[in-house]
């Protein structure tokens, strides 16, 4: 299943991360004179609840942000970082770049976790070669990439680096695919859901297009789930459903878990066989069914184009304005009653 009307809840990774993870509006929380708090809204607890062993894999260093020592107070069991990636995989250390190391190193070790496991495993993957400096492994012989007149105006300055960062990206799909064909093509094929989503947009594009109004802050949401499980749970699939991070783990325990309690700040199943709220929320931008609100003036919509995905490019006036702003006081809100009386 893929969403295409679905928003990276903010615009940097460690905030998507730390709001998709605990609820979070605060994206120091882990180095921060809370850090040593534990958060009962974690979203890894239901699944340490449920009997699995929940990892953290990334492809950079483990102290990043005090995640080695933050994480684990959440409820991950493990972090597993470059170093140790290093370890396993001698070889990654020779394309090692500026953030850490290849993708495809990363998704090697996830799928070793899952041979070798002999306990049902959580595992929360973050990638870095989608990033700038924007260099496929010099191992990895990409197919040949055109370059839009659009991609190089949304670039702008950066233009010089429209086929470079296309090949990055292609890099980064062929790992994240090659990962999941490595799945189905395994005896872990029928018992392995698998989601992926952006930790946040393209942040060099230039977004002030009104037509893409709604785009600009989006990122696509894939989700495999296995027959078996399809064929015992209620589900329905609707491509013009609207989503943001916060839908990402309630939709994972419906399919995951059985009767687990979890906490979400209004994330939903969006396979749900029941209506679903239809509300993207993303710190620069919100979209409903309505169209997409942001940037300057809150009181103004964007409708949606006949495609569902463009804008028009005249905007109306906004029935809900104070949407966007209600979430985060909803966040602030949530996230202090959380810490404050463990202080």
């Amino acid at each position: 299943f893929v969403f295409n009307r679905f928003l990276a809840g903010t615009s940097a990774t460690i905030d998507s991360m730390m709001m998709m993870l605990f609820h979070s509006n605060v994206p120091t929380i882990s180095h921060s004179s809370v850090q040593k708090i534990a958060l009962p809204g974690s979203a890894i607890l239901p699944y340490k609840r449920a009997g699995y062993e929940s990892t953290f894999i990334t492809a950079g260093n483990g102290m990043w942000r005090n995640l080695s020592n933050y994480l684990p107070l959440q409820g991950f069991d493990k972090l597993i970082d470059e170093n140790m990636i290093k370890r396993e995989y001698p070889e990654a250390a020779k394309y090692a770049d500026t953030w850490g190391v290849p993708d495809e190193f990363v998704f090697k070790y996830a799928q070793k976790l899952l041979n070798e496991s002999t306990k049902p495993q959580m595992i929360y993957v973050l990638t870095v070669t989608n990033h700038s400096p924007f260099r496929p492994p010099e191992s990895y012989q990409p197919n040949v990439v055109k370059v839009s007149e659009r991609i190089e105006a949304m670039l702008g300055s950066m233009s010089e680096q429209s086929e470079a960062l296309l090949q990055t990206y292609q890099y980064a799909n062929d790992a994240l695919g090659n990962f999941i064909e490595g799945i189905k093509r395994s005896s872990l094929e029928k018992k392995t859901v698998i989601a992926a989503t952006g930790d946040h947009r393209v942040r060099y594009l230039d977004i002030n297009k009104q037509e893409e109004f709604g785009l600009t802050h989006a990122v696509p949401f894939y989700l495999y789930v296995p027959e078996p499980i399809l064929e015992n749970t209620e589900h329905l699939f609707d491509a013009q459903r609207i989503g943001s991070h916060r839908d990402i783990f309630p939709t994972l325990y419906h399919f995951s878990l059985s009767n687990a309690d979890y906490i979400t700040l209004g994330g939903e199943n969006l396979l749900s066989p029941k209506p679903v709220a239809n509300f993207g929320y993303n710190t620069a931008r919100v979209i409903t069914q309505q169209g997409a609100v942001g940037g300057p003036s809150k009181d103004e919509l964007y409708p949606w184009a006949s495609d569902g995905l463009h804008s028009l490019p005249k905007a109306i006036q906004n029935p809900k304005p104070n949407a966007g702003s209600d979430y985060r006081q909803l966040q602030d809100m949530y996230l202090r009653s959380q810490v404050m009386g463990k202080i």
